[in-house]
């Protein structure tokens, strides 16, 4: 493994992957600091996406993950980086969100810039559907392009990963629990584009009445079309973030 992409677990965590962000930043604080003081921002700047690098020298780790994890907001690659800053400068998540549906156009265009950068591999087709549901948006359909986004994420994944991969990443069946090692072996890298993949597949089963997600959520976007609380501007730009995130990171892949 490239030293430049330390593993979590090379880092000496020995918990889940997932919801342990204060012994990973431990671990890294331990391991690094202790060699020199700069070699956390310059290891940063090898492993982030292009889109982070700039926010290094301000970047709060710990709160970048908690976003990508727990808000399901991807940051990795898109959006811009004024975007990124401006929402991981947020007091809240409800700040957040606000950002989302009012920056919705630029995030779009950003997204975009993905997708037709994605021409050759098995994520070609994707990426030209990722940039229809964008046109879709961009027209004035937000519902429209959040449907598509939500199919292109999960055509996406199942293009490139087999099932077992797919059910490490998204399902909550305790066969599927992140403490396998898997997880334990992610990058910086692969935390940042994987991690809103884990929060868009949060359970949700509309025929037990259950109330349904105010985040874009894959399963949501599936069986609640018409439900306001999750068709809106905001889960649009959501979906458009982590689809984009995703395909690119995915596309990036040697395997890919």
């Amino acid at each position: 493994m490239d030293a430049l992409s330390p593993s979590w677990t090379a880092l000496g965590v020995t918990g889940s992957a997932l919801g342990v962000r204060s012994m990973i930043l431990d671990s890294l604080k331990l391991n690094w600091d202790s060699i020199t003081p700069t070699f956390l921002p310059s290891i940063l700047e090898r492993t982030l996406p292009g889109n982070l690098v700039p926010l290094v020298g301000s970047l709060d780790l710990e709160a970048l993950l908690s976003i990508l994890e727990n808000e399901g907001t991807a940051l990795g690659t898109v959006p811009s980086t004024p975007i990124a800053a401006t929402l991981l400068d947020a007091d809240s998540e409800g700040d957040r969100r606000a950002i989302l549906g009012r920056r919705l156009p630029t995030i779009i265009d950003d997204c975009d810039e993905v997708a037709h950068r994605i021409t050759t591999g098995p994520l070609a087709s994707a990426a030209q559907h990722l940039s229809q549901a964008l046109a879709a948006a961009r027209s004035g359909h937000p519902e429209a392009a959040q449907a598509l986004l939500g199919n292109v994420l999960d055509t996406a994944l199942r293009r490139v990963w087999t099932k077992r991969e797919r059910d490490l990443r998204t399902s909550r069946a305790e066969k599927n629990s992140p403490t396998t090692e898997r997880f334990m072996e992610d990058t910086l890298p692969q935390a940042v584009a994987l991690l809103p993949v884990w929060a868009a597949y949060a359970p949700y089963q509309s025929d037990k009445n259950g109330l349904i997600p105010h985040r874009f959520n894959r399963h949501a976007t599936a069986h609640s079309a018409g439900s306001r609380r999750q068709y809106n501007r905001r889960n649009t730009a959501q979906a458009a973030l982590v689809a984009s995130s995703v395909l690119a990171y995915l596309h990036a892949e040697a395997r890919v």
